[in-house]
């Protein structure tokens, strides 16, 4: 096992677990973890502080992800997908916050930005299309990686990037768990 490349990947974990949206939140006063929904990312970043905030995060967490993955791209295509997976790990369990952190949406977009523009740019028209539609961005961030999973596989896609999508796909699923909850009892709960 290279060295390099194994410690390119663990560079990626430590930049990806970078909080911007903590670090935005209390340089403006407020903790996005205490408030809203209590998530790091710029959707929560943008109701609490306004978009100009929201959006900063949202590009410094889409730059972590691919200045992480453009590292380990370095020393071939596997180790980029593997240091771009490690990045996205990174943002959601961050050890800067004790084990917590986003949900890896915009981590995941950085890293596709720079492993398969062409899936970015995919995720990128479903997110915005179903967002639109059904005004909930946790259905549109799901939706969004389950159409690069489903595309992926259906393209033939290398083998590496078939694995990396469907391993976003079931992380950022994981982190919307709570999200996914809350649908279910909105959508299909027992009338009062």
């Amino acid at each position: 096992m290279n060295i390099v490349a194994l410690t390119a990947a663990l560079s990626a974990f430590i930049i990806g677990s970078i909080p911007f949206g903590v670090l935005v939140g209390k340089h403006f006063g407020t903790d996005p973890r205490k408030a809203g929904s209590r998530n790091i990312g710029a959707t929560n970043v943008a109701r609490l502080l306004g978009w100009k905030c929201g959006m900063t995060v949202l590009a410094l967490d889409v730059a972590k992800g691919a200045l992480a993955t453009w590292l380990g791209f370095k020393f071939g295509e596997s180790w980029g997908l593997i240091s771009g997976f490690a990045a996205t790990v990174g943002h959601c369990y961050s050890p800067w916050l004790r084990g917590a952190g986003g949900k890896g949406v915009a981590t995941a977009l950085g890293v596709l930005l720079v492993a398969d523009p062409t899936s970015a740019g995919l995720a990128l028209f479903v997110w915005v299309s179903t967002a639109a539609f059904f005004r909930i961005a946790a259905v549109s961030s799901l939706l969004a990686v389950f159409t690069i999973v489903i595309v992926c596989r259906l393209n033939q896609a290398a083998f590496d990037l078939q694995i990396f999508t469907l391993a976003l796909f079931f992380l950022i699923t994981i982190r919307h768990t709570s999200n996914l909850k809350q649908l279910k009892k909105r959508w299909f709960g027992k009338p009062q």
